[in-house]
């Protein structure tokens, strides 16, 4: 199944709050006619922000346990 666009937009705008102090963390994208088909720049878009944000924390973590 596919997430309405609407949806979508309401969640992006009450995670504004939530990413206020880091907005350059918060994307919203819209791909025109691909409804929810991803491509492989989104991914790599997806992989790239995981590594950025999420690689120091886990290396925090592993580091500390």
């Amino acid at each position: 199944t596919s997430v309405p666009i609407d949806i979508q937009r309401y969640f992006y705008d009450d995670m504004k709050e939530v990413y206020k102090d880091v907005p350059e963390r918060l994307r919203f994208v819209i791909e025109p006619k691909l409804n929810h088909y991803k491509t492989v720049r989104m991914m790599e878009e997806t992989i790239a922000w995981l590594d950025k944000y999420l690689q120091p924390i886990w290396e925090k973590y592993r580091l500390n346990r």
